[in-house]
């Protein structure tokens, strides 16, 4: 049963993880919608995730801290955390896309998720109460990065358009 996983986690730590309260009056913390949900507009996400083919091993880090925002731009708290995972890969040999893509997003999603507890914990009792962070879009953040693409030199470009 455990060989069809894409990844089972070994190892989990959280490197640095810090919570604090929004220091504003009840009245001008009121204009955030919801207080005990982050605006994801209000944070931003790391991810990094590394495997090399055919190796057992695999790891990734995500980073979350909150942007600097004002007054009700939705971040009752403002949080930085770091969370690094090791995991096993059930079946190295296969490293097609569709593999790739599912450990990515398994890396992402049990990152995510340990992160959110965490924060939920940690603000559980603050002065706004229990926090949770919107889970976004996990096949967006567990995406590959896009690789920089060079522009045509004037000399490729004019022999392009000579054929």
């Amino acid at each position: 049963m455990s060989k069809i996983l894409p990844l089972q986690l070994k190892d989990l730590i959280y490197p640095a993880i810090s919570v604090e309260a929004v220091p504003i009056g009840q009245d001008a913390y009121s204009k955030i919608a919801h207080s005990n949900e982050f605006d994801p507009e209000a944070i931003s996400i790391g991810f990094r995730f590394e495997h090399e083919d055919g190796s057992e091993r695999a790891s990734a880090g995500m980073s979350i801290n909150t942007k600097d925002s004002g007054v009700g731009d939705g971040a009752p708290y403002i949080i930085k955390v770091k969370a690094f995972a090791v995991f096993q890969v059930p079946m190295p040999e296969a490293h097609d896309i569709g593999a790739l893509r599912a450990r990515r997003y398994a890396a992402a999603a049990a990152l995510m998720g340990a992160i959110r507890e965490q924060i939920a914990t940690l603000t559980s009792r603050g002065p706004w109460g229990t926090a949770w962070l919107p889970l976004g879009n996990l096949e967006a953040i567990a995406e590959p990065p896009m690789k920089p693409v060079k522009p045509a030199s004037k000399k490729a470009a004019a022999a392009k358009k000579a054929k």
